[in-house]
């Protein structure tokens, strides 16, 4: 994986943060929003993008 795929993944996890931050407010139920959260953790760490 070369600079720009790890710098395009990392946009994609922040977006995705402010999505799931979002979605709180507007009240998405609880465990879907912890799932949602593992699957973010593990995609950073399979991709080593932190």
């Amino acid at each position: 994986m070369d600079d720009q795929q790890r710098q395009f993944l990392r946009n994609l996890v922040h977006q995705a943060i402010q999505s799931a931050l979002n979605a709180t407010i507007w009240r998405l139920p609880t465990p879907v929003l912890l799932v949602l959260l593992g699957g973010l953790i593990a995609a950073v760490i399979y991709f080593r993008l932190y």
